[in-house]
């Protein structure tokens, strides 16, 4: 199998290149080619089967393949369309990041869909400057909660936020810093020693011989014996002649500072050392310049995202150097002053030295607040990771912009977080619950919840569809985006669906309302509805990037959204202008989705929503 894409205009053109393929994903290498997001992409798919067709697929976005011209029966192409200028198609125009293809192969007996390798889409410095305007949004909005409000995404499965931020990791490191550098100089000053004993040689001049051991060794050493005539120096008296030993071996008593207590300040100290220099390296992070492509004119979506992470957390990164610097100095005092054999990073016991030390008991119960402390929670800084596209970026900002609008509502109750990525509050008496792709299960299937997907996605389903039928299978469900469900007095009344595309103005309304139109207004219902219901989705809604608000309603006036007599569901698409801090003065989202509320309280629509 193979998969070739060559470019067709630009300064560009005629460069060929290949993209590995494989049925499990390919592992991102440590470099990757590029294209412009400006490029005309021509693909060429070599097959080792005889099969009925070759498609290529980009998110939700399928390509259909053509039998090559000048070929066998298993090759096939696949070249953009002309549009009016007489210009080629650029595929991934307004596309910014990593973008995997994949090629699906149908034959008569089966099915094989293979994954691509990753390719860098650059990007013009427009698109670049509307992705540093959706950065800047999601960090001044959401930068305390950015990995609780994700931590179930596709973007990053992780659990719920088990630690503390980067700031406040960074504040408990310097409170630590602080309180090290008071009190070392006291601890120092009277550390706490023990005397312990050992044999050693010393001068027979200066000791006896008291022990077994001693005269053992005598025995053993008889040339540091020496004849004398007083046997009040001798150490040894043989056939009443006495001897003098030169040397002896005797115990003796030392103190030191080699104690289980001062083993666990160095273990702290090297601790505090080893999280430093992790933060360092965490949060100034260097595999992302590997990745980088250059092209002039054009920008890296890795460069921008390095850039942003390093920026928001210079001022951190900063404190963490300067405390690493000082920790490192009181290291040093306490190696020359407190010499152990090695530090103990374990969970330090308070022992009866510890509590008759008033210094040492302060710095004991610190250590336990360090160690007990969840750690860095790295969610946030992942998330950003992982987020390696505009598309996804987008979706995460429309997000973020949906849920502002409820926090900000002075109407709403506080908005809670009720489970992954989704919140809940109270508005005019309606109960409204925030998802973040939920996930409505095909009927049939034993996860499908009160709202189920009851779509037929193919005509192998359609002919085989027969009342209690099973469909446990993976990939039997639908997620939007973005999904209010409203309830009242525990009964839902509606559902607001919105789908965020990272698109054109065309393509949202033409294009993509129509297709989620299908999937989701009449792809998900009550899994108790009756025939009287009618539809359980009451807005569907494509979001998508433009330069100003604006609301394009697939209905005429007066049956738009904003008319006299508003049809139901509601249809359009909603734009979000990314160039200006606030709303341009159009029909924005925010009133659309007041807009859309206001119809579950009019007496004259309320029948209908329920």
């Amino acid at each position: 199998m193979e998969l070739e894409i060559e470019i067709l205009n630009g300064i560009r053109q005629g460069l060929r290149f290949s993209l590995p393929l494989s049925v499990q994903g390919v592992i991102a290498p440590a470099s990757m080619p590029y294209v412009l997001e400006t490029e005309a992409l021509a693909f060429f798919a070599r097959v080792d089967r005889v099969c009925e067709s070759v498609s290529l697929s980009l998110g939700e976005r399928t390509l259909s393949f053509t039998q090559g011209r000048h070929s066998e029966s298993r090759e096939f192409e696949l070249f953009p369309a002309y549009r009016e200028n007489g210009r080629r198609e650029a595929l991934l125009f307004n596309f910014f990041g990593v973008a995997r293809f994949t090629l699906e192969i149908q034959s008569a007996d089966e099915v094989v869909r293979l994954e691509s390798g990753p390719l860098e889409v650059l990007a013009r410095a427009r698109t670049a400057h509307q992705a540093e305007t959706m950065v800047n949004f999601i960090l001044d909005e959401t930068e305390s909660d950015l990995a609780e409000a994700t931590s179930a995404t596709r973007f990053q499965s992780a659990a719920a936020n088990t630690g503390d931020q980067l700031n406040q990791v960074v504040e408990r490191l310097q409170e630590h810093t602080r309180v090290l550098e008071e009190i070392s100089p006291h601890i120092l000053a009277r550390p706490l020693r023990a005397l312990s004993s050992e044999m050693s040689l010393s001068s027979g001049s200066q000791a006896e011989i008291q022990s077994d051991q001693g005269v053992s060794w005598l025995m053993e050493n008889l040339s540091v014996l020496e004849e004398v005539d007083d046997k009040n120096q001798a150490h040894l008296m043989v056939d009443e002649r006495c001897y003098f030993a030169s040397e002896v071996l005797s115990p003796v008593v030392r103190e030191h500072t080699d104690i289980y207590e001062n083993r666990v300040l160095l273990g702290y100290l090297d601790n505090l050392l080893v999280c430093t220099q992790s933060l360092l390296e965490d949060y100034a992070p260097a595999e992302l310049s590997q990745l980088r492509n250059f092209h002039e004119g054009y920008v890296s979506f890795f460069a921008c995202m390095e850039a942003w992470i390093h920026q928001v957390n210079l001022q951190q990164l900063e404190v963490i150097r300067e405390c690493q610097l000082r920790i490192r100095f009181i290291r040093q005092q306490f190696l020359q002053k407190l010499p152990v054999r090695e530090g103990d990073r374990s969970f330090p016991r308070i022992t009866a030295k510890v509590r008759g030390h008033r210094d040492y008991l302060t710095l004991f119960r610190m250590i336990a607040d360090w160690y007990q402390s969840n750690g860095l929670d790295n969610t946030a800084k992942q998330l950003f990771l992982a987020i390696n596209s505009m598309p996804d970026l987008f979706e995460y900002y429309s997000l973020l912009r949906v849920r502002r609008w409820f926090s900000q509502n002075e109407q709403a109750e506080t908005l809670e977080t009720v489970g992954h990525s989704q919140w809940r509050t109270w508005l005019n008496g309606f109960e409204l619950t925030l998802s973040y792709e939920p996930i409505f299960w095909m009927v049939g299937n034993s996860r499908a919840g009160h709202l189920v997907n009851t779509e037929n996605r193919s005509v192998y389903e359609a002919k085989n569809n027969w009342l209690g039928r099973v469909r446990d299978y993976e990939f039997s469900r639908r997620s939007p985006d973005i999904t209010i469900e409203v309830k009242q007095h525990g009964q839902t009344l509606g559902l607001i669906v919105m789908d965020a595309k990272y698109t054109t103005r065309d393509q949202a309304f033409k294009h993509y309302l129509a297709e989620c139109t299908m999937k989701y207004v009449h792809g998900i219902d009550r899994a108790a509805s009756s025939a009287g219901d009618g539809s359980l989705v009451k807005a569907m809604i494509i979001l998508y990037a433009d330069f100003e608000d604006e609301f394009l309603d697939f209905h005429a006036a007066p049956y738009d959204v904003y008319g006299a007599h508003a049809q139901m569901p509601v249809l359009g698409a909603q734009s979000l202008a990314l160039d200006v801090s606030e709303q341009s003065g159009g029909r924005s989202l925010e009133m659309l989705l007041s807009r859309l509320l206001s119809l579950f309280s009019t007496s004259k629509t309320s029948d209908a929503f329920r």
